[in-house]
This record gives C-alpha cells, structure tokens and sequence, in this order.
C-alpha cells in the first residue's frame, strides 16, 4: 500500500471512555448541558435537525436518569364575595307606612259661657262703621244743619227752648240712625212706625223726643244726602255718585222699586238741601260736584 492509502483510510475512532461519575451527578450534568445547548443553538435550525439531535442525545444517554424540578404551586383560594349594604343618610327617617301616619288635630274652641267671635254667625256681628275725624269747620257746618233741618230730622225736639244743639260727633250718629231706617211707601196709608229710632234718639241727644214716631221717605233720604257728604273728604263727591247712592237706598235690600213716589223722594231731598243754603252744585266742570256750605 502506497502512502496515499493510508492517509485516505479512515482512522480508528476512539472510544469514549465511560463515566465515573455517580450516578445523580450525571442526570444534573445532562440537564445543564441540555439547557447550555438550546441556548446556544441558532434560530435558523428547523424541526428536524432538533429531532436528530434529540434522538442522538437520548441513545448517548439511554439508562441516566433524567430531573425535572417543578415548583408546586397552591391552588388559589376564591374569598366569598360580601353583599353590597346601602346605608341611608341620617337627615332621612325610615317610611312608614299610610296607616301610621299620624293625623293633624283639629283644636276645638274651649266650651265657656261667652261666645267667641269666629262661634257668632257672620249675619248677627256686627260691623263697626268709619266716622270722620271731626274738624272746626266740621263743627260750623253741623251748626247750619239744625238750625235748618231741625224740624225735618228730629221732630218734636226742643233746641230752640234749651238752646243747645248736638255737637258734631253725635249729629253723625243722629243722621247714621236715621239713614238707616227703611223708606215707608207714601202711596200706603199704613204708618210705619219706628219707636226704637226714637228713642235711640232721645238716649242720644239726652231730650224727650214728642214728634210723630212714623218715619218719612225726605226725612229718611235727607239724613243720607247730609250723612254721604259729611264722611267724605272735603264734604264733597260727584253729582253721579250721589244719585247712585240714593237710588240704591231708594230700591231697598229687596233690589225692587217700592213705588214711582219713593223712587223721587232722593231727588226732591237733595234739591231741598240746596234751597235750604247747605248744599251746592258745582257745574263749572266737566264733572257736577255736590258740596256742603262751609262759609
């Protein structure tokens, strides 16, 4: 044989001499070692050479044992979930319900021998009536009134024996009692006679009163015609306003005309106060002002 055949002829391999390690030393090497090659191998290598590389590994390593430490975990431990509480606010009380509610009380009036003023019945109160403040020249203009009308308002009065007349607050009260009598119809032959009116009028002007106790429509209607311009303010009002006012005592609480005598009696009773000096029309304006004689 020629040199170059022996250097093209394979040489002897060399057998790998056997372990003397124990046996748990060499399963930990292997699984170090197998680790340091997966790290160590390229990402270009595709599944088959892994798998060659895996089944020469295992027939290199068949009957080494192999450890895997694994770490064992607990299983986990769900916590009951607790029910959602509402809590209401403090400012807010609990409900009750509609049978509980507590009804408001009604306060009766303590039971005593006097009436009280809500327990008399609106028709039987009576109503206080506004009087005029009471001025000197209210006072000259009372003076004209009964040394004039004297004898129509208050018959069978002795001003002229005493010669003391009623002041100017009890004339007020005069004319309101008067004025507030009903008007009697002058077609009737029936009198209607009024003895309470007369003597109201005696306790009020302190005199015996002689006249006829029988009321009449110009008595009635000139009391309201001087009681209309005294409670105004400077003892005057439109003409319209004051034939309003005597028309409605005219007609009577009933609101029908009594008769077509009663219905002039107003008129006639405002013309006569003007004859007399205590009344005047003014005409000069658009507006017919009525007004008491002051001078």
């Amino acid at each position: 044989m020629t040199g170059m055949d022996s250097m093209m002829s394979p040489s002897p391999t060399k057998k790998k001499p056997p372990s003397r390690l124990p046996p748990q030393r060499q399963g930990k090497i292997n699984i170090f070692a197998a680790a340091k090659q997966e790290d160590s191998r390229p990402e270009s290598v595709n599944e088959d050479e892994e798998e060659e590389e895996g089944e020469g590994e295992d027939d290199s390593d068949v009957g080494e044992p192999t450890i895997v430490v694994s770490k064992l975990t607990a299983p986990r431990r769900e916590e009951p979930v607790s029910p959602v509480s509402v809590e209401l606010p403090p400012s807010l009380p609990p409900s009750r319900p509609a049978s509980q509610l507590s009804q408001p009380k009604l306060r009766t009036p303590v039971q005593s021998g006097k009436q009280t003023e809500s327990s008399i019945p609106p028709s039987t109160s009576k109503t206080k009536v506004r009087r005029p403040r009471i001025t000197p020249e209210m006072e000259r203009v009372c003076v004209k009134i009964w040394s004039s009308l004297a004898d129509l308002l208050v018959p069978g009065n002795n001003f002229s024996e005493t010669g003391k007349q009623p002041n100017a607050k009890d004339t007020i009260i005069v004319l309101q009692t008067i004025a507030a009598q009903p008007i009697p119809d002058p077609t009737s032959t029936t009198e209607v006679s009024s003895p309470s009116t007369r003597s109201t009028l005696s306790s009020i002007l302190g005199i015996e009163i002689l006249g006829p106790a029988a009321n009449t429509p110009q008595q009635t209607l000139t009391a309201e015609v001087l009681l209309a311009l005294l409670t105004t303010q400077n003892f005057s009002m439109p003409l319209v306003a004051l034939k309003a006012r005597l028309t409605a005592k005219e007609t009577g609480s009933s609101g029908s005309k009594q008769s077509a005598a009663a219905m002039g009696a107003g008129t006639r009773a405002l013309y006569s106060c003007v004859a007399k000096k205590l009344v005047q029309i003014d005409r000069g304006g658009g507006t017919q002002v009525v007004k008491l004689e002051t001078s």
